[in-house]
């Protein structure tokens, strides 16, 4: 606007100059140009001003009792401006929606080692002895993991291995003492010159080791 004022005092005669978005005049300060009616109420200064759903920005000056208007366009800037709101709020969205993908995805991977020696645990049979877990993962923290509940199930194991060996070497030590006991409580019973009281007692004998 300054330099259009600078153009109109060296030529008198310039009132008005356009170009593709703006548009300059030059006009008595107490006559406006009838297609500038609308702005008659602002005063000097810079305005945003709303007309025909188009948005301008203004800028007025009084100099000289000549009122200088230059009003530019920027219906098309505000355009611009909406639609790169546009594709940047549908690119963050796009992103977003990437991300939370990617994150369910790499989150998934993160835990399937761990699901699967989950799954593989409950299948094993602490009566039975199976390869170990930890030669089918690698040396990280499910690696560990494995390790150590290979380690426990080894443990086990030979808790188990011991148990039985104690249950076969108890049975065998008390089934011969038992068949002796039975063997003499029948032998004892056979006899014919027993008493009643003692044949009562012989046979509470033979009973309970036979439970036995």
């Amino acid at each position: 606007l300054d330099h259009f004022i600078k153009l109109a005092e060296k030529d008198p005669g310039l009132t008005l100059t356009r170009s593709k978005n703006w548009v300059v005049f030059k006009g008595d300060a107490g006559n406006p140009y009838p297609e500038l009616m609308f702005l008659s109420r602002y005063r000097d200064g810079i305005h945003d001003v709303v007309r025909n759903q188009h948005g301008y920005d203004v800028a007025i000056k009084t100099q000289d009792r000549m009122r200088y208007t230059l009003i530019y366009d920027d219906t098309d800037f505000e355009e611009l401006e909406h639609s790169l709101t546009l594709y940047l709020l549908t690119a963050v969205l796009i992103i977003l929606c990437l991300a939370i993908w990617y994150g369910l995805w790499f989150s998934k991977k993160v835990i399937e080692p761990v699901a699967s020696l989950a799954s593989r645990i409950k299948l094993l049979d602490p009566e039975k002895a199976s390869g170990y877990l930890a030669e089918d993962y690698t040396d990280d923290e499910v690696g560990i993991l494995a390790l150590e509940f290979d380690a426990y199930s080894r443990r086990l194991q030979a808790l188990i291995q011991r148990e039985r060996e104690f249950t076969g070497n108890a049975s065998h030590e008390l089934r011969t003492p038992l068949a002796v006991i039975m063997a003499a409580s029948e032998g004892l019973l056979a006899k014919s010159d027993i008493c009643a009281d003692t044949a009562r007692r012989v046979e509470r004998i033979h009973r309970a080791a036979r439970e036995m």
